[in-house]
């Protein structure tokens, strides 16, 4: 429905709160409103609420005993809006592969994360959204942000999506613009859309946290089909320690 009407492409990814990126701590918002801090990946709410997504619960995961979302309560500014969206499912409106070439786990150690098996894509977007790489969060900052996120985002040639110089926004049906890739697992599988949420049990340790035993997570892919992926270390994406250790190198506060 999102993508009939918006030429064919999802939601953006949320990223940080906009309290974060409008510079304004949790604690001046008041206790009342039930703000936190934090990184959501999850659809933006504007784009999809209410017209697209009326209720807020349909993020919730059964299988998850702590799903910690909250919803700005009435009278406060961000009213209506989640914080914590992510708690249960994740969602990064973008069109990563397992099987790109540039998307495979590069074998080093940056940011101090040991053993990391960072991905080329998620190296390039997660630092996005994370306002602690900004001195003070601004309107200014704000504005940089949410244009960024609405566009594809431009690297080095290899990098993008299918090799190419860009990482692309989500589509509807995305394979339609990997026509140029080789065969293989991707045009069968499909692109990751969303999934049963990944990340560490803390910032300090890289132990993946899980909803689901055995370890792994149920995928969502674009053409709508549903695939319980177990995690491996060196697996496929997203089910692996490379979206992990992206996530812990660009010190994204998802727990």
């Amino acid at each position: 429905m999102y993508g009939a009407e918006w030429n064919d492409l999802l939601p953006r990814v949320q990223g940080p709160d906009p309290w974060l990126v409008e510079g304004i701590q949790t604690r001046a918002l008041g206790d009342d409103c039930g703000a936190d801090e934090g990184i959501n990946l999850t659809p933006n709410p504007p784009n999809v609420f209410p017209e697209y997504l009326s209720d807020w619960e349909v993020l919730r995961c059964p299988a998850n005993e702590f799903p910690d979302i909250h919803v700005i309560r009435d009278g406060c500014k961000y009213a209506g809006i989640p914080t914590r969206g992510d708690a249960s499912f994740q969602y990064l409106g973008y069109t990563f592969v397992s099987d790109d070439p540039a998307d495979l786990a590069n074998g080093y150690a940056p940011f101090g994360v040991d053993d990391a098996l960072l991905s080329a894509q998620l190296r390039e977007v997660l630092p996005l959204l994370n306002t602690r790489y900004m001195s003070k969060p601004s309107l200014e900052y704000a504005r940089v942000l949410a244009d960024r996120l609405e566009n594809n985002i431009p690297v080095a040639q290899g990098i993008g999506t299918g090799g190419g110089r860009s990482i692309q926004r989500l589509r509807v049906a995305p394979e339609r613009y990997l026509w140029d890739m080789p065969p293989g697992p991707m045009k069968v599988r499909g692109v990751p859309v969303m999934w049963d949420k990944v990340g560490p049990a803390n910032l300090d340790n890289n132990t993946p946290v899980f909803r689901h035993r055995p370890r792994g997570c149920n995928v969502l892919f674009a053409d709508g089909h549903v695939e319980f992926q177990e995690y491996r270390r060196n697996g496929r994406f997203p089910v692996s320690n490379a979206l992990l250790d992206a996530i812990l190198s660009a010190g994204l506060s998802v727990n």
